[in-house]
């Protein structure tokens, strides 16, 4: 069959391309690209915006350690923000994204923030200075202990007001319960010579405190021998071994001028994010065990308070 004389050129060959190849179907075509941009931006927009209303209304409400949803959990595990088995008493999402990138949490008696996924600020509650600035309804929340600062942020309907209570509360009850306990800088060290920073609680007791203690714990030891000194064969060895243990721990409280306790930090054997219980300071070093590794440590003050 003879080939045409004339074959029109293809969409790719005509002049301008595609787009002059559109033109050529006329205003019709013209239309319909440009209602399927401006359909696409606003669909993206009003994603974009929705996205940023949600974040701005709803947000993340200040919840319980016990209603965290399991992802969450295992993030801030994941980041040696929280240990393995440990559950935060108060937990708040302030990321923008409202994916617990960054926020506050209550932990024992401390308040912790993290940022970008890594612990940024802790401070014990007791005896520091708690307040808030901005709108009440959706307030910063601040506790002041010595020189660390930390801020909470909330967003309206966020619970930021119950926050701020609940803390001011638990200030105020802690200072009463521990006058004299103050946050205190550390060093944790391993046998090999590796150093880590931490933090940890240091409680002294006044000279008062410990007479009253020595007696309360000498007077018990007594009245328990007293108790038993009628129980056949019994009172044989509770009216010696009683009043013994009461002298041991009335001499051990008078002796007792300050603990360091709830030691936080990272273990400078593996690395792993730890708190240790301590214990009594006295001339010889304090040794605990990492409960990550069992590797023993020792706590050393470097900071006086």
């Amino acid at each position: 069959m003879p080939s045409p004389l004339y074959e029109p050129p293809s969409a790719e060959d005509a002049p301008g391309g595609i787009l002059g190849a559109i033109a050529q179907l006329g205003l019709a075509a013209y239309m319909v690209l440009l209602l399927t941009v401006a359909g696409s931006a606003i669909l993206c927009t009003g994603l974009a915006g929705y996205g940023v209303y949600v974040t701005t209304t709803f947000g993340s409400p200040l919840t319980g350690g016990s209603k965290l949803e399991a992802w969450r959990l295992n993030e801030l595990r994941r980041w040696g923000v929280l240990g393995a088995d440990e559950l935060p008493a108060l937990y708040h999402d302030d990321s923008p994204a409202m994916d617990g990138s960054a926020g506050c949490l209550v932990t024992g008696d401390a308040l912790l923030r993290w940022d970008n996924g890594k612990t940024t600020a802790e401070a014990i509650i007791a005896g520091g200075s708690v307040s808030s600035f901005g709108d009440p309804e959706a307030p910063t929340v601040v506790l002041r202990q010595g020189v660390t600062e930390i801020q909470c942020r909330f967003n309206e309907d966020e619970g930021g007001d119950r926050f701020l209570v609940q803390l001011q509360a638990s200030a105020e009850a802690m200072t009463g319960q521990s006058r004299s306990a103050q946050e205190v800088q550390i060093t944790l060290r391993s046998e090999q010579g590796a150093t880590r920073p931490a933090t940890a609680t240091l409680t002294r007791y006044e000279r008062g405190e410990r007479m009253g203690r020595a007696v309360g714990f000498g007077a018990l030891g007594l009245l328990g021998a007293g108790i038993f000194v009628f129980v056949p064969a019994v009172h044989l060895i509770t009216t010696w071994l009683l009043p013994l243990a009461g002298l041991i721990a009335a001499r051990s409280a008078w002796r007792t001028e300050a603990k360091l306790t709830d030691a936080r930090g990272e273990c400078p054997a593996c690395g792993a994010k730890i708190t240790l219980s301590g214990g009594q300071l006295t001339e010889a070093p304090l040794w605990d065990a990492c409960p990550a590794c069992s590797r023993p440590l020792v706590m050393v003050a470097t900071e006086s308070a």
